[in-house]
């Protein structure tokens, strides 16, 4: 026998004292690859399932009230204000609960938040804006909710609520990185024209009118236009 037979030989004579632990090793690969697959799988129909909840409800949210006809196909009607909040609120609780692992779920969380406003009930969407905020993973998307967490913070009876607004809305006006920033300079020169405090006024909205005045495509800023009349009235007085 030459030595390339010998070495055939102890190579398959060493496969056969090895085949346990090769077919062992072969089913625990094929169980990780089967696992990842399987949760891909569940991630994805967890995802398209949540995108479909989301779907529904915004048929809720967008809903007609009373007999105003709507031109969108099987659009969803309700009798009264209350009736339609209050779908709104249940089915977004729900969907919540059933699509807790899902992505989209600060989006369900925001929409619930507006319910709850719509109801009256400012604690209860100040906190579920907040908590919405909390995980949220888009960073533009998340500056637009803070600012409206912001407006609702301001609109609150509650002192409190309007001091930890304000001081939201001044680290949003001070970050011109941020995509709310020029809502952001706006809504806090409103804020002090409404309280009467027109220097402040005045010195948010020239920060405005500096920076976005007229928009890189040409456009002039509607923000910029609604602080002009403003400043034109303070003028006038």
């Amino acid at each position: 026998m030459d030595i390339f037979s010998i070495t055939a030989q102890g190579i398959i004579d060493r496969i056969l004292q090895n085949v346990r632990e090769i077919v062992i090793g072969l089913l625990i690969a094929l169980g990780i690859m089967g696992g990842i697959a399987s949760y891909r799988y569940y991630r994805y129909s967890t995802e398209v399932s949540a995108q479909k909840a989301l779907v529904e409800a915004l048929r809720y949210f967008n809903a007609n009230v009373g007999d105003k006809p709507s031109d969108v196909p099987d659009a969803i009607s309700f009798t009264t204000e209350g009736e339609k909040w209050e779908k709104v609120v249940s089915f977004l609780q729900s969907a919540v609960i059933q699509h807790a692992s899902a992505g989209i779920v600060p989006l369900f969380l925001v929409y619930l938040a507006e319910g709850f406003w719509q109801q009256g009930k400012k604690d209860e969407a100040i906190a579920t804006i907040i908590k919405a905020l909390s995980s949220m993973p888009s960073p533009e998307l998340k500056s637009l909710y803070e600012l409206k967490c912001v407006l609702m913070q301001l609109d609150h009876e509650k002192e409190a609520m309007h001091q930890e607004g304000i001081s939201r809305l001044k680290v949003l006006a001070s970050n011109d990185k941020s995509v709310a920033h020029e809502m952001a300079l706006y809504e806090l020169g409103n804020y002090y024209w409404c309280i009467k405090n027109f220097s402040e006024a005045r010195n948010y909205w020239a920060q405005l009118k500096l920076k976005y005045d007229v928009k890189e495509n040409g456009q002039r800023s509607l923000w910029v236009e609604r602080a002009r009349s403003k400043l034109k009235l303070m003028e006038a007085k």
